[in-house]
C-alpha cells in the first residue's frame, strides 16, 4: 500500500516526533500508543472505521502491530516496491522502525524536526477535513444477467467481508460483502436459493427505478455502528 489514502503515515511520523527532536528511531509498542491516542479522537476516528482495529483500545498490540507492519511500516520502508527506501528500515527482531535519511547538523535539528512536525500536522488536518462523501464511492456494475452489483475494484481498504446488516431505501437487509463486490441482498442472512437477492431491485429503486449511466454509490459506518449504508453517490 504505497500510496495510502488514510492518514496512517503521518501518523507513523508523529511517533518519531519528540518535542523539538526528530527521532531516529521508534518501537512498535510506541507507534501503537501514538495509534491509540490519535484515532481516540472522535474526528480522526472514521479513518480506521471498518478495519481490524476499529475498537483502537481494545485490540491487542499483537494484532495492532500486524496491522500496522502490512500498512503503514511497510509503505514507509518501500517493502512493496522493487527497491527498499532511502530514508526509513523496519528491525523485526527489535520491532523498531528506523529513520536512515539525511541527518541534519547539530544547529539544524530543531528546524528540521519543526518542519517534519509541521508538515504531518497540515497533512493530517487536511485528511481530517476530506468531505466524507468522497469516500469509500463504488460504481454499480450490470452483471450481464440483468442483475446488478457494487463493485469494488481494487481499492477496498475498509470495507468488511462476509455478511453484514445493510440499510437501503430505509430498510435493514443483509449484505454479503465479497472480495471485489457486494453481490447478494437478502432479508435474512443465508443463501438459501429460495430466497431471493433483493439488489437489484434495492439500487434500481435507490435511483429512481431507472439506472443511470456509471451509477456509483456511496458505502458509510460510522465508528460503533453495526450498519452499512448505501447512498446514492450523486446526492452527495
Amino acid at each position: 500500500m504505497a500510496q495510502m489514502t488514510r492518514s496512517f503515515k503521518m501518523v507513523v511520523l508523529r511517533a518519531l516526533c519528540d518535542g523539538h527532536r526528530f527521532r531516529r528511531s521508534v518501537t512498535g509498542a510506541e507507534i501503537i500508543a501514538e495509534f491509540r491516542t490519535f484515532f481516540g479522537q472522535e474526528r480522526f476516528r472514521e479513518d480506521v472505521v471498518g478495519t481490524e482495529v476499529e475498537d483502537v483500545a481494545a485490540i491487542d498490540d499483537a494484532t495492532w502491530l500486524r496491522y500496522l507492519d502490512r500498512n503503514p511500516i511497510a509503505a514507509w520502508t518501500g517493502r512493496n516496491t522493487d527497491r527498499g527506501s532511502a530514508f526509513f528500515a523496519w528491525d523485526a527482531v527489535k520491532q523498531e522502525l528506523r529513520y536512515i535519511g539525511p541527518t541534519p547538523s547539530a544547529e539544524d535539528e530543531a528546524a528540521f524536526a519543526a518542519a517534519v512536525h509541521d508538515r504531518l500536522t497540515a497533512r493530517l488536518e487536511a485528511y481530517a477535513r476530506r468531505p466524507s462523501p468522497g469516500r469509500l464511492v463504488f460504481p454499480v456494475i450490470p452483471t450481464g444477467d440483468a442483475t446488478l452489483c457494487i463493485g469494488f475494484e481494487k481499492n477496498r481498504e475498509g470495507i468488511p467481508t462476509g455478511w453484514h446488516v445493510v440499510n437501503i431505501n430505509g430498510r435493514h437487509l443483509y449484505g454479503r460483502f465479497e472480495k471485489d463486490a457486494l453481490n447478494v441482498l437478502k432479508e435474512r442472512p443465508f443463501d438459501y436459493h429460495d430466497k431471493p437477492n433483493l439488489l437489484t431491485t434495492e439500487l434500481t429503486h435507490l435511483f429512481g427505478g431507472a439506472m443511470p449511466a456509471r451509477a456509483k454509490v456511496r458505502l458509510t459506518r460510522h465508528a460503533g455502528a453495526a450498519v452499512w449504508n448505501i447512498d446514492n453517490a450523486a446526492k452527495g
